[in-house]
């Protein structure tokens, strides 16, 4: 039987399942996760406001840069989703 929030489908995939922080999707085991930047961006900025924690600052900048560097030397798309520029 399912958790709560967890269907028949999801306990089945065995792919690579992008999300975020929500706890429950971390209890799949048999897939690998990899979180959404725009929610990780989220979780940096509230770490960094809310908590004072500028450790986070620091991450989303390097995040950042890494999605610039990656437009620019990877040619990759410029796809809705993506991370958006938050300074």
């Amino acid at each position: 039987m399912p958790e709560a929030g967890q269907s028949l489908t999801l306990q089945k995939f065995a792919g690579r399942l992008v999300h975020d922080c929500w706890a429950t999707y971390f209890r799949l085991k048999n897939c690998q996760h990899c979180l959404c930047n725009p929610h990780l961006i989220r979780e940096l900025v509230f770490a960094q406001e809310q908590l004072q924690q500028q450790w986070a600052a620091k991450m989303k900048k390097l995040l950042q840069e890494a999605y610039d560097y990656g437009k620019v030397h990877k040619k990759l798309p410029d796809r809705s989703g993506g991370l958006p520029d938050f300074n």
